[in-house]
């Protein structure tokens, strides 16, 4: 049983577009998505 959550591949891509066109950290962006 594995420990960490699974996300989709487009729930990644968006975070990852998110953290580069807003120019903030990916803590920063994991912060506001949950």
């Amino acid at each position: 049983m594995s420990s960490r959550p699974t996300y989709s591949d487009e729930f990644k891509a968006d975070a990852v577009n998110l953290v580069i066109s807003s120019g903030r950290s990916p803590a920063s962006v994991d912060a506001n998505r949950k």
